[in-house]
């Protein structure tokens, strides 16, 4: 030991410290990460004979609701139930202190609205108030079977896994008495009531907007994920498939788009790039008269830069663009073909992938991308066809009473092999299949992908 350095020992101390997730000064002033208190929410085993809230109310916790490692709360639709039998589903944040809820700025986040508990380590009595709404607060630190350092030790905070955030529920034990082939037929039965789930709201849309209208709102809604969906509905609504085709000018209505989202720059003030000077001055030439008309959107950019909304937007347009302003018959017509099933697939991911080498480059109009990517690809492709395309065509076929169309859909889709996973399928994965690595095999293509996330809304056991 004699060799190990001052400045090793005190980098030794931090490594501990940080990485470990905690350093505990004492039982009743310690500090550590609120990781570990979002572990013993998690574990739900370290807790005495039901937790107490700080109002004395004992509550029981049939569902402690899943981590939730992006923005908003901790955890998300946890189900609770009170001592008088009312029961509540709904979110829970975790902090250290109670005070930490409106030091944070949660009670003026609309992300943390639908939260039922507020668990903390501590209350202070200087800050134990109630976040907005008199949602309840639960105090950890009296009512823990462990100590902080037993926690640590048992549940290897340091290395805690996503197959631990998220243990399989009671039916992933049925679930796994299932052979392969059982299982994925289930997930495929499963696949496709979620897509007739999704076709009969389509069918309610195409009777009240008719079609090509809808295919435009069912698209933007594609494009704009998780992030801006709201926003891209504000779009659409603003800005109406009846004004663009009226016009049958491309560049008005990308001029159109691009002015009511926003995010045409101002050329008297911001650096625009050389080659889209005079794209933005003939734009805002076309978009300015009608500027007054359309309410402000404000977008979320805390993302990924290949979904950057003015690459959406972009995409959207273009997407209008190469479908003569009649989306929804041009991708039916593309459905409908007496091709085989392969050549009509090849067929729709082609008509969705968008991609130019200009286009490409562009994150906004004052910066490019360091590595060009399509502002649309074949794996955002495949999702829309499975998500937007196919239950579109099927809602169509109900409205129009086209039974034989819907056997016709199923014989193509069962050719689309597996999607790429994104957190929602594998929060899945790990709650309803033993171990989750054999998603592969019995999710083996899209419908059953979409099988097994049917599969878990149905069993409750996902938000």
């Amino acid at each position: 030991m004699s060799g190990i350095t001052a400045e090793q020992k005190l980098a030794e101390f931090y490594y501990h410290l940080f990485d470990g997730g905690f350093f505990v000064f004492s039982e009743t002033h310690p500090y550590f990460r609120e990781n570990i208190l979002q572990i013993l929410w998690n574990e739900q085993a370290t807790r005495p004979e039901g937790w107490r809230l700080l109002s004395g109310e004992h509550i029981t916790v049939t569902y402690p609701g899943l981590w939730n490692r992006e923005a908003g709360p901790d955890f998300l639709g946890a189900h609770i139930t009170l001592d008088n039998g009312v029961s509540l589903c709904g979110d829970v944040e975790i902090h250290h202190d109670a005070g930490n809820w409106f030091h944070h700025g949660h009670q003026n986040d609309p992300r943390y609205s639908r939260c039922i508990l507020h668990v903390v380590w501590q209350a202070d009595s200087k800050a134990c108030d109630a976040p907005p709404g008199n949602i309840p607060i639960l105090e950890l630190r009296n009512q823990q079977n462990l100590n902080l350092d037993e926690v640590v030790l048992q549940y290897k905070v340091r290395g805690y896994s996503a197959n631990q955030e998220i243990p399989p529920a009671e039916i992933a034990r049925e679930l796994g008495r299932l052979n392969d082939d059982q299982l994925y037929d289930l997930l495929c039965n499963c696949g496709w009531s979620r897509l007739f789930q999704k076709a009969h709201r389509h069918a309610r849309e195409i009777a009240r907007l008719g079609l090509d209208e809808w295919a435009y709102h069912a698209i933007a809604d594609a494009l704009g994920y998780k992030n801006n969906r709201e926003q891209f509905a504000m779009l659409v609504e603003q800005v109406p498939l009846s004004i663009l085709r009226s016009h049958e000018d491309s560049q008005w209505a990308m001029a159109m788009l691009l002015g009511a989202a926003r995010l045409l720059p101002d050329p008297t003030r911001d650096t625009i790039l050389a080659e889209w000077r005079e794209f933005v001055k003939q734009s805002w030439h076309l978009w300015g008269p009608h500027q007054m008309d359309y309410r402000e959107i404000h977008w979320n950019l805390n993302q990924r830069p290949l979904n950057a909304p003015l690459r959406r937007v972009f995409a959207l347009a273009i997407l209008l663009q190469r479908t003569h302003y009649q989306p929804g018959h041009f991708f039916l017509d593309l459905l409908a073909q007496g091709k085989s099933e392969r050549e009509r697939l090849k067929a729709l991911r082609e008509a969705l992938i968008v991609q130019d080498e200009a286009w490409n480059r562009l994150y906004s109009f004052e910066r490019e991308l360091k590595q060009p990517a399509a502002l649309l690809g074949e794996s955002r492709a495949n999702d829309i066809i499975i998500n937007v395309i196919v239950p579109l065509y099927l809602g169509w076929s109900i409205l129009n009473q086209r039974t034989r169309l819907c056997f016709d859909v199923r014989n193509l889709i069962m050719k689309l092999g597996r999607l790429q996973e994104n957190r929602r399928f594998y929060h899945a994965a790990l709650q309803l299949i033993i171990p989750p690595s054999r998603r592969r095999t019995v999710a083996r293509n899209a419908i059953a992908q979409q099988g097994l996330l049917h599969l878990a809304a149905l069993s409750g056991v996902q938000s």
